[in-house]
């Protein structure tokens, strides 16, 4: 049997629910980065240089992953959802971090996820269905291939690793120079 660049429709729900739900665990706050830099910024003893700069990073990575999300989301046959929320003032930016941090962990199991559904669960033709399957895909460039599916998501997760480790770095900035 041979085998389409293609995931199956089941595959293609999951994997939209499973990117929506990154949209509602990861970038709720999206629109409030801005917000949070500047309460930061206008902190006056603001131990580490970095954090600014990191979270900077982060909010311009985060809107470029989100609008990947949900041109995937569509070609995958959904609807992106989202869901901003407005933050209260911030008082301790070692708890936003920390919060920060358990979003960015929970957006990459959510992508890991997302791609095993896409390794798993792949169209399997053969003969003239096949043909006409490939056919069709190509006809449409809202298809998402199965190949690109998994490739966004593995940078995804690539990126997300990073994002870990950034915000791990910041917290541990954070707690020494507070702690002096």
């Amino acid at each position: 049997m041979s085998e389409v660049d293609r995931i199956t429709d089941s595959g293609e729900r999951a994997i939209a629910d499973l990117l929506n739900k990154s949209l509602q665990v990861e970038y709720g706050m999206l629109l409030n980065y801005p917000r949070i830099l500047d309460q930061i910024v206008s902190i006056d003893e603001i131990p580490d240089k970095l954090i600014p700069g990191n979270l900077e990073m982060l909010g311009k990575e985060s809107l470029k992953h989100a609008g990947m999300i949900g041109q995937l989301v569509v070609q995958l046959g959904g609807e992106p959802q989202w869901d901003i929320k407005v933050i209260d003032r911030m008082i301790d930016i070692g708890s936003m971090l920390v919060q920060q941090l358990g979003k960015e962990k929970a957006a990459l199991s959510l992508y890991q996820q997302a791609k095993l559904v896409a390794q798993q669960n792949q169209v399997k033709a053969k003969g003239f269905l096949s043909g006409l399957i490939k056919w069709r895909d190509e006809e449409s460039r809202d298809v998402a291939k199965r190949s690109d599916t998994i490739s966004t998501l593995s940078g995804l997760i690539n990126d997300e690793t990073r994002h870990i480790q950034v915000v791990k770095n910041m917290i541990a900035a954070w707690d020494i120079e507070t702690k002096k």
